[in-house]
């Protein structure tokens, strides 16, 4: 793909998931030869194609149908600045702005993946956009090692040595930001200590690729798990780089999403078999297989396991906040009870999570590390997953207006015998 077809194809992801305006922002990429391609200025990023990539050479020769984005200063100092960085993009996501327009830190100390793909965050204080000291200063804090600077009252800016990375950068940022921000409502947020974000570096893992062509006999069950997943990932269900889906196949074994997927253009080759006994050395590390695996072995009436950081689920899982399922009948009887297992078991104890696994308890609340659903097929565990961030978003908003009230018990008996849970 050229410079210009995978900068079009970013902006317009950036823009349909809400991670910057029409007006908004802009992405750039420079090649071996000094060469700069940029969006335009003043041009609907909903809407743009690969004709309106501006270059800039090196010699300083600009040629396009538009004018380069006003922000070009800090874009050619960073890439002055920092060679190994190939790919900068600049955005306003609300979540992240929420921050740039406070004296608050950002923190990715709150899960190992967020932390590993953004690090720490840079900051600069405002200048005017476009401007020569702005691009002074973002460059500055890049020489300092961060790949990701905020801008106060302004936005963000990521760097990366491919395009997708600078990506996955701001969406892994947002989540963290609205995680963070949700948490804050319902409680103190939990941050992660340096030793327990290596937990999750500490060994590597390996998985058999799935081979789909020869078992065709389930590839129907896959096109419907993939249509599942695209519906999970449109309702912020499954994102970012996060999580996991497995479910169970008729050949004593089961199919895993790869380790960090991405969501959005989710394929068939991104699933990988899980066997029932040992497992083919490939280069791909993910500890989360022994935990399904696990769960399997000990409750084979689960068909269906979802890993999910579902944002308002997520923020349950940096606090100490308990997850109230008694708010509305839907949620008492499509989820039941939670149960909760602490950070460290979900790297080290498996039996540990799959003992707090039943029929009245089908979700685990994992510390800093979003929920784990279970169900006896695909659709049932979309659907407790779906209920359930309804069900937080509910509660988190509800923060702002008064008490809960909690359905009494003698009607959640009520509830039971009526739909014989």
């Amino acid at each position: 793909m050229s410079p210009e077809s995978e900068i079009v194809d970013i902006i317009k992801r950036l823009y349909t998931n809400k991670l910057t305006t029409s007006s908004g922002g802009n992405i750039s990429m420079i090649d071996r030869k000094g060469k700069i391609y940029i969006t335009p200025s003043a041009i609907d990023k909903s809407s743009l194609n690969y004709n309106d990539i501006v270059k800039i050479y090196k010699n300083g020769k600009i040629r396009g149908r538009h004018k380069p984005s006003s922000e070009y200063p800090f874009h050619q100092a960073i890439y002055n600045n920092c060679p190994d960085i190939k790919a900068i993009i600049h955005a306003h996501p609300p979540f992240i702005v929420s921050y740039c327009i406070t004296a608050e830190k950002l923190n990715t100390a709150i899960q190992p993946d967020i932390y590993n793909i953004c690090g720490e965050i840079g900051s600069v204080p405002y200048f005017c956009p476009g401007s020569n000291d702005l691009a002074n200063v973002v460059a500055n804090e890049f020489k300092k090692g961060f790949s990701m600077v905020m801008l106060q009252n302004h936005g963000i800016v990521a760097g990366a040595a491919t395009i997708k990375e600078a990506y996955h950068k701001i969406v892994m940022l947002n989540i963290c930001a609205e995680a963070s921000i949700n948490a804050k409502q319902l409680g103190k947020l939990n941050l992660l200590t340096q030793n327990q974000l290596e937990f999750s570096t500490k060994e590597n893992f390996f998985l058999q690729k799935c081979n789909y062509t020869q078992k065709a006999n389930f590839s129907k069950k896959l096109e419907f798990a993939n249509t599942m997943i695209e519906r999970a990932f449109k309702q912020n269900l499954l994102n970012g780089r996060l999580g996991a889906i497995s479910f169970k196949t008729q050949f004593d074994s089961a199919i895993i999403s790869k380790k960090n997927p991405d969501w959005e253009p989710f394929k068939f080759k991104d699933f990988y078999t899980l066997n029932k006994h040992d497992f083919a050395q490939t280069p791909i590390q993910f500890q989360t297989m022994f935990l399904f695996r696990k769960i399997y072995q000990n409750h084979p009436e689960i068909n269906c396991i979802i890993h999910s950081y579902a944002p308002a689920c997520f923020a349950f899982s940096l606090t100490d906040k308990l997850f109230n399922t008694k708010t509305v009948p839907e949620s008492y009887i499509i989820l039941r009870d939670i149960a909760y297992a602490n950070y460290e078991d979900f790297y080290t104890n498996y039996q540990a999570i799959t003992n707090l696994i039943s029929d009245s308890k089908p979700l685990v609340f994992l510390k800093n590390n979003g929920v784990l659903v279970t169900g006896n097929s695909i659709s049932q565990a979309f659907d407790r997953i779906e209920v359930a961030e309804f069900t937080a978003k509910s509660i988190i908003n509800a923060q702002n207006i008064g008490n809960i009230h909690s359905i009494r018990e003698d009607e959640i008996d009520m509830i039971k015998r009526s739909y014989l849970i």
